[in-house]
């Protein structure tokens, strides 16, 4: 008779209850806050649109001084829109530039830019990649090193 520090029976039903608790956990993690994030995401656009309809009411003013202030108050106003949005981060603005390379936009990206992008995507595909396989590790350790 041979020692088994967890029986087969109990290694299947960890890896059933692991596997389902990691489903549910990136279920969760997808899900949270959506309708707080959307009504944001739609709060920044209607205020976005908001200000492209100053700028079109502005060029229809003849004097150039005040469309001249009306565009530094929008830029202001643009800036800060963008800067409290969640759907604006620098790093989305890298990726959104990364299959251009070194053309095609009117802003390239630096070697620094690559390093953060590289490493951007390496950590995350590597950190769910591992998620994703812990079930399928943990009962492979258990299964050949545990006995």
């Amino acid at each position: 008779m041979e020692y088994k520090p967890i029986s087969d029976k109990a290694a299947g039903v960890f890896g059933i209850v692991l596997s389902v608790t990691l489903f549910g956990l990136s279920f969760y993690m997808n899900t949270r806050g959506f309708s707080a994030r959307a009504h944001h995401f739609k709060e920044n656009y209607t205020r976005l649109q908001e200000l492209l309809g100053l700028l079109e009411v502005a060029e229809c003013q003849a004097d150039s001084a005040k469309l001249q202030k009306v565009i530094e108050n929008v830029q202001a106003e643009y800036g800060t829109a963008i800067a409290n949005s969640e759907n604006h981060t620098t790093m989305d603005d890298r990726c959104a530039r990364f299959p251009y390379g070194r053309k095609g936009t009117s802003r390239t990206l630096t070697n620094w830019d690559y390093i953060y992008i590289w490493y951007y995507f390496i950590s995350r595909y590597l950190s769910l990649g591992l998620l994703y396989a812990s079930p399928v590790l943990i009962y492979s350790y258990m299964i050949f090193v545990m006995n």
